[in-house]
This record gives C-alpha cells, sequence and structure tokens, in this order.
C-alpha cells in the first residue's frame, strides 16, 4: 500500500460524506494504491450510516471504532491498522484538492522530508461562519501561522494541517500523544523536528476546512488550543513560535492593569491597553474591507470573532499554566493505543 489517509472523527454528518468524496475522487492515483481509514469516536449522529453508504461502492475506505472518542486516540487506532508506506492525517470536515494525494507524493520524494504539509482556507456556509473564516485567515487573527495564509512558493515550517507523512517516522518518535486533546499534530511535528526532521509546506496542497459556526464555539476552540499549549510546552521543553505567547502576554497585561487600578485608582494603563487593541482590531478590519471590496458580509463582528481568538487563548493559557503547573518535569509521550508490532508487522 503506498497511501493511508487516516480520519479521526466524531459527530461529523454535514461534513463527512464530502470530505471522504474529496478523497474518493483523487487523480493521478489509482485506487488500489491508497486507502483511507475512518477511525470513529462512538459518533451519535448519521455519520457511521453515511460512511457505511460509502464503503459499500469504495471497498479501499475501512471503518474502525474508537471507544475513547477524542482525536489523538483515533488517529494511533487508525495508524495501528494502517499498511501505508505515507501516513496522511486528515479531519472529518476538509475537503482536499482532486490532486491533493498525487502532489503530495511528488513533493515528499523531491524534497526528501519527513513530511509534506499543504496551505488551508477556511469555509462557512452562513454568516458568523463565514465571519470566523475570515478572522482564521487573517495576520491579525492567526499570526504568521504558514498554512492560514496565501504562500506564492513552498517553505520549511515548524508545523503544517493536515500532514503527509513518511511512515517511518512513526517508528522512530512514535505516535500522537493521547493526553492532548488539541494540538497533539502540533506537538507531534514539533517532535518530528526535534529528531531532526523536517517539514515543508508547499501550496501546491491545497485544502478546505469548515470553521466553527459560533462565537461561543469559537472562543472554546481557542480556550482548548491555549490551555494545551501549555503542555506542548512542557513536553518539548520549548515553543515553537512568539505568537503562541502573546495572547497570555496580553491578558497578564491586562490583569496586571486591573490591579493598578484598585491599588492606585488610576484607569490610564487598563485605558490605554484596551484602545490599543480596539484600534488594531478596526484597523485590520477595516483593511480586509479594502482587500476584499466585500461590504454585503458582516465584517462589522470582524472585531468580536477577533476578540474571541485572542481572549479565549490567553484565557486558556493561563489557567493551563496553574493547572499543569505540577507537570513540568512530566515529559512523557503517552500513545499507548498507537501498536508498534502491529504497525511494522503490516509493512512486511
Amino acid at each position: 500500500m503506498l497511501v493511508s489517509v487516516i480520519i479521526p472523527i466524531y459527530n461529523e454528518k454535514n461534513t463527512i460524506k464530502s470530505t471522504l468524496e474529496s478523497f474518493i475522487n483523487q487523480k493521478g492515483i489509482i485506487k488500489d494504491d491508497y486507502e483511507i481509514i475512518v477511525v470513529d469516536g462512538n459518533s451519535t449522529d448519521d455519520s457511521v450510516s453515511l460512511i457505511k453508504e460509502l464503503i459499500e461502492e469504495n471497498n479501499f475506505i475501512k471503518l474502525i471504532k474508537n471507544d475513547k472518542r477524542f482525536m489523538p486516540y483515533g488517529f494511533n487506532i487508525g495508524l495501528s491498522n494502517s499498511s501505508g508506506k505515507y501516513i496522511m492525517v486528515a479531519s472529518g470536515h476538509c475537503l482536499v484538492e482532486e490532486n491533493y494525494l498525487r502532489n503530495a507524493i511528488s513533493l515528499i520524494k523531491e524534497k526528501e522530508v519527513e513530511c509534506v504539509s499543504g496551505v488551508m482556507t477556511t469555509v462557512q456556509d452562513n454568516n458568523i461562519g463565514k465571519i470566523i473564516s475570515v478572522a482564521q485567515s487573517t495576520f491579525f487573527g492567526v499570526g504568521n501561522a504558514a498554512f492560514r495564509i496565501n504562500l506564492d512558493n513552498g517553505t520549511y515550517v515548524d508545523t503544517g494541517v493536515f500532514g503527509f507523512y513518511i511512515s517511518d517516522i512513526f517508528k522512530k518518535v512514535g505516535g500522537m500523544d493521547e493526553e492532548l486533546i488539541r494540538n497533539q499534530d502540533e506537538e507531534f511535528n514539533f517532535r518530528l523536528i526535534q529528531n531532526n526532521g523536517r517539514i515543508w509546506l508547499d501550496p501546491k496542497l491545497k485544502s478546505k476546512y469548515y470553521s466553527r459556526s459560533s462565537f461561543l464555539k469559537l472562543f472554546i476552540q481557542y480556550f482548548q488550543y491555549g490551555f494545551f499549549k501549555i503542555r506542548v510546552m512542557q513536553k518539548r521543553i520549548n515553543f515553537i513560535s512568539i505568537r503562541h505567547l502573546i495572547p497570555l502576554a496580553f491578558i497578564l497585561a491586562l490583569l496586571g492593569s486591573s490591579v493598578y487600578v484598585l491599588k492606585f485608582n488610576r484607569l490610564l494603563p487598563l485605558i490605554l491597553l484596551f484602545v490599543s487593541y480596539a484600534s488594531a482590531s478596526i484597523f485590520f478590519t477595516i483593511k480586509q474591507i479594502v482587500i476584499t471590496k466585500n461590504l454585503k458580509l458582516h465584517y462589522y463582528l470582524l472585531p468580536f470573532a477577533y476578540a474571541m481568538m485572542h481572549f479565549g487563548y490567553g484565557i486558556g493559557s493561563l489557567l493551563g499554566f496553574f493547572y499543569y503547573i505540577h507537570k513540568w518535569k512530566d515529559k512523557d509521550i503517552i500513545d499507548k493505543h498507537f501498536n508498534r508490532s502491529q504497525f511494522v508487522k503490516n509493512r512486511l
């Protein structure tokens, strides 16, 4: 087997059919050369029935059960049952272009790297979702996250999205860390780099990702990102990018300014902080309107989306720091659902 695409899911009835069809309809690679392994975390919606309908006509799709529900468990279970020379991790709410696998195989051979990744566009159907998609694609929203912004040329990166890996890297560094409900792929990529691996990001690999459709879900998503980021730092004894620390620094500055107000009864530092943030948010909102020339979208909600992301991430990081404060010496990777012997045997 040449490629194993692993898709851990939970309750993806709205998107899973489209996701699987985008992999079924790949060009430049024959069906006998790849398998799609869907690992379901006990979905309570119609996801499984939709998958089974597609399996009837596409026997290279496999459905496996994940009693632990969360992504890292599901990926490790799928990894144990895979047989591909290359491993791709995907999401149940993503769409890949029809030449994705062909281009990924070509790039990983050409660049002689352990992983290739691509650029991702966030999409959504309702207006709130569209605003969230915009926020997740701008510099002010996500910093210099290369896979979320437009690139003209390929480059080496510290992490990516929907990674396409050589299978040997899993023998070397293990599977996804099951302690990390979020950021597990980022921690794995960091681990790969610390073991002398390289990740190449290329605009030839294009995908779409369905963003959250409400501000509450967006806040929870980024809260979890910030919360588990602390654990990633502890395990890797480092941090990937300074952008990951900025939301925490902002929240600490707000708390410090609030204490200053209570102690000295002076509002100026707090006001300056809020005015600076609000001004930056409004500036980048106006910039986005000018760039897109689209006045029909509810851009007046864009600053609110930015705030949900930044405050969620910062508060999550702060609480994560205290929650995991006793674990700074605990660097163990937990990947018990990755069966290494089975993984190796499948490739003999």
